[in-house]
């Protein structure tokens, strides 16, 4: 049984901003591109199938039209204390090749 635990606390950004990159394939299409949506350092990634969308769609889950269209989906999170810098990382990553939403 353990009777203690080691923690180590981290900074929490007070502004965020999020950015869903629409893939035509989930799985080595979303691979491919993790090296460079890294390289934005975000602070939450994320990725997921379009069928899960569509399971939502089914049951009406809410504002599913702020996700983009495709057989993938990736939402990367960026955060900082400065609200135009978290801006500014979003609209970066928005300019990348595969394309954002």
């Amino acid at each position: 049984m353990c009777s203690s635990a080691k923690v180590k606390l981290i900074h929490s950004p007070q502004h965020r901003a999020l950015v869903g990159h629409r893939l035509r394939e989930m799985a080595f299409t979303a691979a491919d591109h993790v090296p460079e949506i890294l390289s934005f350092a975000p602070i939450g990634f994320e990725g997921f199938e379009g069928s899960i969308v569509d399971g939502l769609r089914r049951k009406g889950a809410a504002k599913l039209d702020l996700l983009p269209e495709g057989g993938g989906i990736v939402l990367v999170e960026f955060g900082s204390d400065d609200p135009e810098e978290a801006r500014s990382l979003r609209a970066a990553v928005d300019r990348s090749p595969e394309g954002g939403t």
